[in-house]
């Protein structure tokens, strides 16, 4: 289990965690380090993305895709 500083920033990993669980969906990375692997998150702005069938692909910072981090080798903060 992770350590909190306090109890609000516990309760918002558990906030987060459910959002990504319930809303979220598998991305596979198809290029880069982590090529091959999967990641559960969550699009910005899902709505946009319905008539990408065959996937989208992530370049810059549009769309975002939500993920926990440790659930994310080498992310580069922003």
């Amino acid at each position: 289990m992770r350590d909190f500083q306090n109890a609000f920033d516990a309760a918002l990993a558990g906030v987060d965690s459910t959002i990504v669980e319930v809303m979220g969906l598998c991305a596979q990375f198809t290029s880069g380090a982590q090529c091959g692997s999967e990641v559960q998150g969550v699009f910005d702005d899902p709505e946009s993305l319905g008539f990408a069938g065959g996937g989208v692909r992530i370049e810059g910072s549009s769309p975002s895709l939500f993920v926990r981090t440790d659930t994310v080798r080498a992310v580069r903060p922003w």
